[in-house]
């Protein structure tokens, strides 16, 4: 989906989390320390080449972003809804079906509850 989007130039946003030498990250278990390698790094770099790609390394870079793509994800959801509803599915189903997507993947990555209420509340401002 990431190459898709992209090809319909549609921002993406890659948090990348192999940028410093030592990164210590939360596994499924317990807190580990990882020492990312020389093709990690690269690919880090190769990532921000692509077109349509934002590559953010900090928690408050992504929220920055997320300012500035939550709008845009707004104006697609409502620009497909008529197609949606062709195919049975309500606009707000599609909404809700995306919050709750993007709760789930702000939570994976270590945002809390009211992080992540907070930055949906920016997109719904839009």
């Amino acid at each position: 989906m990431f190459a898709q989007a992209g090809k319909l130039g549609i921002p993406g946003i890659v948090f990348a989390c192999d940028t410093e030498p030592v990164v210590v990250t939360r596994s499924p278990h317990d807190w580990v320390t990882l020492r990312p390698r020389r093709i990690e790094f690269d690919n880090v770099e190769r990532l921000r080449t692509i077109d349509f790609c934002r590559v953010v390394a900090s928690a408050a870079e992504l929220e920055a972003a997320n300012r500035q793509n939550l709008p845009i994800i707004w104006k697609l959801l409502n620009a497909v809804a008529d197609d949606a509803n062709v195919l049975g599915m309500e606009k707000e189903a599609l909404i809700e079906d995306f919050m709750i997507a993007y709760g789930e993947a702000l939570g994976n990555i270590g945002f809390n509850n009211r992080d992540i209420m907070r930055m949906s509340a920016q997109g719904l401002a839009a």
